[in-house]
């Protein structure tokens, strides 16, 4: 006799509310294991949809900065190229041209060029500080204007204080430009 026909019959002889027990033993064995299994495969999915999340926001983020880093080396060429265009560039006889042509009187400004500093990405810093007395705003907003008509030439900072006299301002202005720094 074989196992299978031992317990087959191991069974049958057994009390009809007996083996209502077992069979029903045996069906909520299988519906919790069924429900087990239902679970963890809920719980596998979402955390994989979880992970997913996650890697994409990453994916997404690595692709901003590419996208930005992308931007910052075409914008590295344009100056780059500007900068090649005027290798001798003279950041005190420029703004002496402008001052010129707009007419200021030469007791009311004095121009400080600084000692070129390296920045960042291969470049020199050259600035300069326009100290204006007795000027109008007016006249302080068109140099402005006219100093960054130049691609080259950026401002730093502007400082303003109010003289005694009506409609009259003393001002700092600093402007700069770059340089390819030379290895």
């Amino acid at each position: 006799m074989s196992i299978l026909e031992t317990a087959r019959a191991g069974i049958l002889e057994q009390p009809a509310h007996r083996l209502h027990k077992i069979l029903f033993s045996i069906a909520g064995g299988i519906i919790v294991a069924s429900g087990l299994l239902v679970w963890y495969h809920i719980h596998t999915i979402n955390t994989l949809q979880q992970r997913l999340r996650t890697i994409n926001t990453q994916r997404r983020q690595a692709q901003n900065l590419f996208t930005r880093y992308q931007n910052i080396q075409k914008q590295k060429e344009q100056v780059n190229s500007v900068l090649e265009q005027d290798k001798d560039f003279k950041i005190k006889e420029y703004m002496t041209d402008r001052i010129n042509e707009l007419q200021f009187p030469s007791n009311t400004y004095k121009l400080e060029v600084s000692k070129p500093r390296d920045i960042q990405n291969g470049y020199k810093e050259v600035s300069l500080d326009a100290n204006f007395t007795k000027v109008t705003t007016k006249q302080l907003v068109t140099l402005m204007h006219e100093a960054e008509k130049n691609e080259r030439v950026y401002i730093k900072s502007v400082t303003i204080s109010q003289q005694k006299q009506v409609q009259k301002i003393d001002a700092t202005l600093t402007v700069a430009t770059l340089h390819i720094k030379e290895s």
